[in-house]
């Protein structure tokens, strides 16, 4: 997914497809859905000054958005094609800069801010649990 970052601003495709999911906010219902998730949510976290170092180069973490949608179709319906162990993956970005409770906090915040904002529903409701326990879990794993 090759796509032009200006000041982080979304591409007007995506912008457009925010605008029509803030106006008629559903349930999330399949991949095309959990991909807005994660687009408009990254898009919040490299614009805030206390999470953005973690994701580095802003490109590559685009690139990386169907694998990050796959991982939350596993998480949800038990479906789609990603396999990996994350911890692996944040332990090392944890190298170049050790997580804090108030990064969990923030990352949380954003999560649920962005789900409510675009989704209503049982299964919105199921992944904003889902991601409280997955915080959960690497808290404990890293120690903070």
């Amino acid at each position: 997914m090759a796509m032009e970052l200006k000041n982080h601003q979304p591409p007007r495709r995506l912008a457009a497809r925010l605008r029509v999911a803030k106006n008629e906010r559903h349930d999330i219902e399949n991949s095309q859905d959990l991909s807005l998730l994660i687009e408009a949510l990254y898009l919040k976290l490299l614009e805030d000054q206390l999470l953005a170092p973690f994701f580095g180069n802003k490109l590559y973490i685009f690139q990386r958005l169907p694998t990050l949608a796959a991982y939350w179709e596993r998480i949800l319906w038990g479906t789609g094609w990603y396999r990996r162990h994350t911890m692996n993956i944040h332990r090392e970005l944890a190298k170049r800069e050790p997580f804090k409770q108030e990064h969990f906090d923030r990352w949380l915040e954003h999560f649920s801010t962005t789900v409510d904002e675009l989704f209503v529903g049982e299964t919105a409701d199921k992944i904003k649990v889902s991601a409280i326990r997955i915080a959960g879990h690497m808290h404990k794993g890293f120690g903070v």
